[in-house]
């Protein structure tokens, strides 16, 4: 019975070996479709500013007067 903390060792570390960098992965693919998804709000609010700001006023339609 001496080989089954062996064996349960063996099977920690490599679960440690696959986890860890996995879990990094899944953690910097998380981190970047955040700042991404912010990254694209500020490019939305950027474009809607200066489509507002390039939108001509329109005067008012006042009657023009004649002599």
């Amino acid at each position: 019975m001496e080989s089954m903390p062996n064996v349960l060792l063996l099977v920690l570390m490599f679960v440690l070996r696959l986890g860890v960098p996995l879990l990094i992965t899944v953690a910097i693919a998380y981190g970047l479709r955040r700042l991404d998804a912010k990254w694209q709000a500020e490019a939305e609010q950027e474009y809607q500013a200066e489509t507002t700001a390039e939108t001509p006023v329109l005067q008012s339609a006042a009657p023009v007067k004649s002599r």
